[in-house]
């Protein structure tokens, strides 16, 4: 199933060919009922896109053009009535001309989510990596990812998700395994975390805070983040993080 379906209109409804490409992460904590409320946001935030991590969404849901996709093929819920996982692409409805410039490369489905598209030039690879992924069965519990995104990354990458690592290298106050697998696979891949500009925590709930939705560039300036940590969007634990990404900068090597 495509990523970006064909639309016939090649008006610009909201001036993306302006400098940026502006679009938003969240891990949605279930996206049934909540499409309406994110694109709400989007539109006022004038975002291209979302990239929405847990989608918990079963195949029935996929039919809809602007969520075209989600990971872990199961054909039945769980008890508790929801399939975990998942990773989508969001569309705003007002940018249904963009489309056009977009590309579908890859998507994976297996046991985790990773979606590689190209936008204006700008390939971007977005990934939800459960925190039970592999867990206590392969010491390299995310091997597979590391894998696809050697082979999929080019010198013009956005890479962002849900990773569920934790680390004090970025901003974190406790670091986990995953957060010590991932930082030296970024840094063999010239990727360097990009600190947002405001707000910090991106997972707020009474169990505590961390930041485990990321955003990692290639060396150069050319993309800022922030995080609303003072928006609370659609019900879910996480919160809202903004992604600009420079047009017309090209990514720079140190």
């Amino acid at each position: 199933m495509l990523l970006f379906p064909k639309i016939n209109t090649l008006q610009d409804t909201v001036g993306h060919k302006e400098a940026q490409i502006k679009f938003g992460l969240f891990n949605a904590n279930g996206l049934v009922g909540k499409k309406e409320e994110i694109q709400k946001l989007m539109k006022k935030k004038n975002y291209l896109f979302t990239v929405i991590t847990e989608t918990w969404l079963w195949e029935k849901y996929t039919a809809n053009k602007f969520i075209p996709i989600r990971v872990e093929k199961r054909k039945q819920p769980f008890k508790k009535g929801r399939n975990e996982g998942g990773i989508c692409v969001l569309w705003n409805e007002n940018c249904a001309a963009e489309l056009e410039n977009c590309k579908l490369i890859y998507q994976e489905y297996i046991e985790f989510g990773l979606l590689v598209f190209e936008i204006y030039g700008k390939r971007i690879i977005a990934a939800y990596i459960p925190p039970k992924y592999k867990k206590n069965k392969d010491r390299n519990e995310i091997g597979d990812f590391e894998r696809l995104l050697a082979e999929y990354k080019t010198q013009n990458t956005v890479l962002c998700g849900d990773f569920n690592a934790r680390s004090l290298l970025w901003n974190d106050v406790n670091s986990n395994q995953r957060g010590r697998l991932l930082y030296p696979i970024m840094t063999e891949f010239g990727f360097d975390y990009v600190k947002p500009v405001k707000g910090q925590w991106t997972f707020v709930s009474s169990q505590g805070k961390s930041v485990v939705d990321l955003c990692f560039k290639q060396h150069g300036d050319n993309v800022v983040t922030r995080v609303y940590d003072e928006i609370d969007l659609a019900g879910s634990d996480h919160k809202l993080v903004e992604i600009r990404i420079d047009r017309n900068k090209p990514f720079q090597k140190k």
